[in-house]
C-alpha cells in the first residue's frame, strides 16, 4: 500500500513541477488617480520673522500618465521594471487656498508575476516639481501666493489584474516625502509626508516576453 501512495505522490510533484510559471510581461500605458501626503510642516519667513508648524490638508487629489515596462525574459515570473508618470496634484487648506505640484515620477522596482494576469511590483520613487501656493486670508492671517521647485523621494507597490489581455486594472499604496522651498509674497519651506494611495488603470499593447518580440 506504501508503494502506490508513493507513485501517486511522486506523480503529483512532477505534475505540478511541470506546470508552466507565470510569466512576468508588463509594456503598460497606465491613467490614475492618487492621493498625495496629508501631512504637512511649514516654515514662513516674511518682514515678521519666522514662524512654524505642522498641519494637515483638508483634502488631497492627482492625476497621473506614464508608463511601465519589464525586463523579464521568456519563463521568467520577476524581473527588473522601469517606469515614469506625469503627475499633476492639489492638496486644500483647511482654512482656504491650494497647494499644487506638477511634476513627474522616476520609477525603477522588481516584479513579480503571481500569475499569468496577476502581478505585484514594488517601487522606489524619485519626483522632481514644481509648486505653486495660494493661502487665503483667514482671521488675523494675511493671504499671501508663493511658487517654487522640489523633490520627493519615497516607495509604493502597485499590485495589477489584467482583466483582458490589453486591459490591466490595479491599486497602489506607498509612503512618500515631499521637500518644497517657495518664494513670493513670503518665503516658505514646505514639507509634505505621508501614506499615498491610487486607483490605476492601464492599456497593455504587447503581451509577449522580450525575448520572443
Amino acid at each position: 500500500m506504501k508503494m502506490p501512495r508513493l507513485l501517486c505522490s511522486s506523480f503529483m510533484l512532477c505534475c505540478v513541477a511541470a506546470l508552466p510559471a507565470a510569466e512576468l510581461v508588463i509594456r503598460d500605458v497606465t491613467l490614475g488617480v492618487t492621493t498625495p501626503p496629508p501631512n504637512f510642516t511649514y516654515e514662513i519667513t516674511d518682514s515678521a520673522g519666522t514662524r512654524s508648524g505642522q498641519d494637515a490638508f483638508d483634502s488631497v487629489s492627482g492625476l497621473a500618465l506614464g508608463f511601465q515596462w519589464s525586463f523579464a525574459g521568456p519563463g521568467q515570473s520577476t524581473g527588473l521594471v522601469l517606469g515614469g508618470r506625469l503627475i499633476s496634484e492639489s492638496s486644500a487648506f483647511v482654512g482656504g487656498g491650494t497647494f499644487t505640484g506638477l511634476g513627474a515620477d522616476l520609477d525603477v522596482g522588481y516584479g513579480w508575476a503571481i500569475t499569468d494576469r496577476l502581478t505585484l511590483v514594488p517601487l522606489l520613487t524619485l519626483s522632481p516639481r514644481h509648486h505653486t501656493m495660494d493661502v487665503e486670508a483667514s482671521g488675523s492671517i494675511s493671504g499671501f501666493s508663493a511658487s517654487g521647485f522640489g523633490y520627493a523621494y519615497g516607495a509604493r507597490a502597485v499590485l495589477a489584474y489584467a482583466i483582458a489581455d490589453v486591459v490591466v486594472l490595479g491599486v497602489e499604496a506607498g509612503y512618500r516625502r515631499g521637500i518644497a522651498s517657495l518664494s513670493g509674497d513670503r518665503d516658505v519651506q514646505f514639507d509634505t509626508e505621508g501614506m499615498t494611495f491610487g486607483l490605476v488603470f492601464g492599456w497593455r499593447f504587447a503581451a509577449t516576453p522580450m525575448g520572443l518580440e
